[in-house]
């Protein structure tokens, strides 16, 4: 969530059911990168494998994702019997996965700007998505002057009442 100040009330400016700035966001710029991916060097199509491989791509995909955006040099997109028994594995490394989210960082970094007009606006950091070095930097970048408060969870950030 984003949120606004204006005289001593917090109004929620983008609310969680927005995933377009979300963890699975940066999951989705992944999944699409390690299907091409596969589908022209291993010649693997995930869409033959149905709903399960897509399933199983996307899990390898969510935990290489937490991986780089928790500051892994590399990481590797791996599934097991992904589609007629042949495993799939595709290798990313950290500035290949800041290239393929830079669209998702760019959004949140206008959309912040546009939400933060007040004097010394409050950022509050919750979530698997707002780990990510360049989204955070981006994000503190676009508003000077900010205070920052992270919280692992959002539910840590529900706990305390925003």
């Amino acid at each position: 969530s984003y949120t606004r100040h204006a005289t001593g009330i917090l109004e929620r400016a983008k609310c969680q059911d927005d995933s377009s700035l979300s963890g699975d966001a940066f999951t989705s710029c992944l999944y699409d990168f390690a299907a091409t991916f596969l589908k022209r060097r291993q010649k693997i199509n995930v869409d033959d494998g149905g709903a399960r491989a897509k399933r199983k791509l996307r899990d390898a995909c969510a935990r290489a994702a937490k991986l780089l955006a928790n500051g892994a040099a590399q990481a590797d997109v791996e599934a097991d019997a992904l589609v007629d028994g042949m495993d799939a594995r595709a290798r990313v490394t950290r500035a290949r996965f800041e290239d393929l989210t830079s669209d998702v960082v760019a959004k949140a970094q206008s959309l912040v700007a546009v939400v933060s007009t007040g004097s010394s606006p409050l950022l509050i950091f919750a979530g698997q998505g707002t780990k990510s070095a360049p989204l955070r930097a981006a994000v503190v970048e676009a508003v000077p002057g900010a205070v920052v408060a992270n919280f692992g969870e959002a539910a840590e950030l529900a706990c305390v009442g925003a």
